[in-house]
């Protein structure tokens, strides 16, 4: 039964279908004839209009109505109508609308309207013309009369012309109407299909109405009982639903069908995304806090003794150390332990780890982390005041920043540390390197400028000093001097005495 209704379904949705197709065909033929031949008919009537104005001005021209000018009036007329016929037959845009010639007659039609309209023009000036040189004639007072007057031969031309003009104007329409009536014909029996098939399939679907509503009733007592028993089933998923949208996501429902297995994975994704969004809020909490106490000290040994005291509380270790790496002399580099925390009591230890020694100077040289669930016997020991034994969870992370180890965190824990809980120290110790390595940048600064003002105080002292020695300097060449002068002149006075003692 059910395949024979889908097979009727789809044979009436077929049916369907093309009668929709049907009347969307003929729908839209018909606004394409429409469009197709309404710029012909404006054209007719258009051009006629024109062709009969410029004719009207014209002969009042020809009777000497000055109101009326054959170059601004009668001419532009006549060339707009040609204009509008050649964009027609070159199937261009014109002010009446875009034409589309779909036959040979109507590019014949047109041509011969063009062809019309050029020989009235000739037709026209060549009027116009004899009429002022008739004109001119008579106002030459030396001249006879012997021209053409008004009524001639080329009055006769310009009539034949403008009355074969009209009678290709007159083909124009007349073709135009057939050719819409040839459309709207076939248009006329294809929408008489579509109304017979829409009656049929309507009849057909009020067979298949009342054959349904038969079905119905007799499925109606064996619906109510399905109904009851799936308000039931409901009721229990309703309640499962209520349960999981408050955060009960331990709550238990029998996966009897499709849609209790479904609602028992909705379950589990819901924990799953609870549960990851309280790790990543939990992990930006803490990197919001470390960075507020990377920011908050001054004092190097307080800082690092907040620093490893805040992550052993907020990844819940029992103990932890922070090493740094120690290049006062660059030939003797080492791990320095420069703060530990270990139940809530800070211990006051000095260590040095060589590099390359233990998993600490190994994670300094390897630059990765090292997690141990496995703890060799003697390597660490977690005490209180029950006593102590070994950890069951060691993570040793390396404090990297730009490719660059600055120090070592270890943790020492009595439970298995998560991913996202490593992760999380992994960042704790890039920013915690990212500190250090602006503490070390501040120290060399500090130091530098230390030095720098040491060795400037010193070169003051031996500027003081050589000037000093320079005023001394200085003075003994002035004493030197003036010894020097006086031995000149005792030397003189003893030379002198002799000469004396020989005159007497």
């Amino acid at each position: 039964m059910k395949k024979k209704g889908v097979q009727y379904t789809i044979i009436l949705a077929s049916i369907g279908v093309a009668i929709t197709l049907l009347v969307l065909y003929v729908s839209r033929n018909m606004q394409n004839t429409n469009e197709r031949n309404l710029p012909y008919v404006k054209l007719a009537d258009n051009l006629k209009n024109k062709t009969t104005k410029a004719h009207l001005w014209m002969e009042k021209a020809m009777a000497g109505d000055q109101s009326v000018d054959f170059d601004k009036d009668v001419l532009p007329l006549l060339t707009s109508s040609r204009d509008i016929l050649q964009g027609a037959y070159d199937g261009k845009e014109t002010e009446l609308g875009i034409f589309t010639i779909s036959d040979e007659e109507t590019s014949v039609l047109l041509k011969e309207a063009i062809v019309g309209v050029e020989n009235l023009i000739v037709s026209a000036q060549h009027r116009w013309d004899k009429k002022k040189e008739n004109a001119n004639a008579q106002n030459d007072s030396t001249r006879v009369d012997g021209g053409e007057n008004a009524g001639g031969k080329l009055d006769q031309e310009f009539d034949l012309a403008y009355e074969g003009l009209q009678a290709t104007f007159d083909k124009i329409v007349t073709h135009v109407d057939n050719r819409i009536k040839a459309d709207s014909s076939l248009l006329t029996v294809l929408s008489r299909v579509s109304a017979v098939l829409i009656f049929g399939i309507f009849g057909v679907l009020c067979f298949f109405m009342f054959r349904f509503v038969r079905g119905n009733e007799k499925l109606a007592t064996e619906g109510e009982r399905k109904l009851e028993d799936e308000t039931k089933r409901v009721e229990r998923l309703s309640s499962f639903i209520e349960s999981v949208s408050t955060g009960n996501y331990s709550i238990e429902i029998d996966s009897t069908d499709e849609l209790s297995n479904k609602l028992i994975g909705m379950r589990d994704t819901l924990r799953n995304n609870a549960e990851e969004d309280q790790r990543r809020n939990w992990a930006t909490s803490g990197l919001a806090q470390i960075g507020e106490i990377l920011r908050s000290s001054d004092n190097t040994k307080e800082l690092y003794d907040n620093i490893i005291k805040f992550v052993v509380k907020y990844v819940k270790c029992n103990q932890g150390g922070l090493f740094l790496i120690n290049d006062d002399n660059e030939h003797d580099l080492y791990l320095e332990l420069v703060s530990c925390y270990a139940f809530e009591r800070k211990k006051f230890i000095q260590k040095r780890v060589e590099l390359g020694q233990g998993l600490v100077g190994q994670c300094y040289m390897e630059g990765a982390r090292i997690h141990l669930l496995k703890i060799p016997d003697g390597y660490v020991h977690i005490t209180s005041g029950l006593g102590g034994t070994n950890p069951s969870s060691l993570l040793v992370i390396p404090m990297k920043v730009n490719d660059k180890t600055y120090g070592v965190i270890e943790l020492a824990s009595f439970r298995k540390y998560e991913e996202h809980e490593i992760v999380l120290v992994e960042k704790f110790a890039e920013s915690i390197a990212a500190a250090v390595s602006s503490v070390k940048i501040n120290e060399s600064t500090r130091i530098l400028l230390e030095k720098t003002q040491q060795q400037a105080e010193e070169m003051r002292s031996q500027e003081e000093e050589m000037r000093q020695n320079m005023e001394e300097l200085s003075a003994t060449q002035e004493e030197m001097l003036r010894k020097e002068s006086e031995y000149i002149n005792r030397i003189k006075e003893l030379e002198e005495r002799p000469a004396m003692t020989t005159h007497s």
